[in-house]
C-alpha cells in the first residue's frame, strides 16, 4: 500500500494543477469580458 501513495499524490498533484490552471484561464477570460462590457456602457453613458 505505501508503494501506491506517491502515484496517487503525483496524480491528485498534477490534476489539481490542471484544475487550478483552467480555473485561472477562466477567471482572466471573464475578466476581460466584464472590463470590456464596462468599457462599452461607461463609453455609451459618457458619449449621451
Amino acid at each position: 500500500m505505501g508503494f501506491h501513495l506517491p502515484y496517487l499524490t503525483m496524480i491528485s498533484v498534477r490534476y489539481s494543477l490542471m484544475i487550478i490552471d483552467r480555473l485561472s484561464f477562466i477567471i482572466s477570460a471573464a475578466i476581460k469580458e466584464l472590463a470590456f462590457f464596462l468599457t462599452i456602457l461607461f463609453g455609451q453613458s459618457f458619449t449621451n
